[in-house]
């Protein structure tokens, strides 16, 4: 989850330009939509890409079928199809939080509307929570929804964390909501959240990252080779730290590792924390749990 920018393209010159490729197959199954999907990329725009704020297009099936084409196929107009995904393609995915965006997910599913399938606005750059997702767009209640990362200023925000408990016997992870439910898109957040976020594999990888701070804190916090903290206060700091710099490395607050980050701050675990860290005999960067 993470809000990103969006690359200026004349999707409105791009589709004329294509009507008017007498080279480019299928074109004429387009001729007389041109000027609707043009009306249905601006009000998908000025909507700020809320799907409850955007009208289709009733397009026949072989215009359907025609962009469809045209997005697995891209013709010269259509570069930035692919210039998105790879411009993408090593960062985290925007929808989810993980560390790899190989696809580009049509927020508007092809499926539900073909007038989006080549519309830059509508293309993020996804992971494979792309196909998770498949076509779920809404809730049942008012508001709920699936966030956009090119318009949805929330996702700026820290909306996600790790949750550790029952460390003393077998550690449990879970991931939940850092946001109150008073947040004003609490409700489109929570949705997003439960349709995307939560099919991933982000509990494993939270899972597997308390691991190997046990093991080996310094893989997973390098401060953590040199030295021990002195204190709670400076063990939370480090950690914040820890956090701050993943976020400025994956560009946003809900990368997977900022979310597992977050989840050591909780006080318990801080305080779980420290006293492994501080057990007579235990060398600095030791594990925190023998024999793991």
């Amino acid at each position: 989850m993470n809000k990103i920018e969006c690359s200026i393209y004349d999707d409105a010159a791009a589709l004329d330009s294509l009507l008017e490729n007498r080279r480019a197959k299928y074109a004429g199954d387009l001729v007389g939509y041109g000027e609707q999907i043009k009306a249905a990329y601006l009000q998908y725009e000025s909507g700020g890409g809320n799907a409850y704020r955007i009208s289709g297009v009733a397009l026949s099936s072989e215009a359907g079928k025609a962009l469809e084409y045209y997005y697995a196929n891209p013709t010269k107009e259509l570069a930035y199809i692919d210039k998105i995904r790879a411009e993408h393609r090593h960062l985290p995915c925007a929808m989810c939080g993980s560390f790899h965006s190989e696809t580009l997910d049509h927020i508007m599913p092809k499926s539900l509307d073909k007038a989006f399938s080549i519309y830059s606005k509508n293309l993020v750059p996804a992971c494979k929570c792309n196909t998770d997702r498949g076509d779920v767009l809404f809730g049942v209640l008012p508001g709920e929804r699936v966030l956009h990362p090119y318009f949805d200023d929330c996702l700026r925000e820290r909306l996600v964390s790790a949750r550790f408990t029952d460390l003393d016997t077998i550690p449990i992870t879970d991931v939940e909501l850092s946001i109150l439910p008073e947040h004003p898109h609490y409700r489109a957040i929570c949705f997003h959240f439960r349709s995307i976020v939560l099919k991933t594999g982000i509990r494993d990888h939270a899972a597997r990252r308390f691991v190997q701070l046990c093991r080996r804190p310094g893989l997973v916090i390098p401060s953590f080779i040199r030295e021990n903290p002195e204190s709670e206060i400076a063990l939370e700091r480090t950690i914040l730290d820890e956090r701050g710099r993943m976020d400025d490395l994956h560009e946003g607050k809900n990368n997977w590792d900022s979310v597992f980050l977050s989840g050591l701050l909780a006080g318990p675990v801080i305080s779980w924390l420290y006293r492994r860290m501080s057990l007579p005999g235990r060398r600095v960067n030791g594990a925190l749990i023998e024999n793991l």
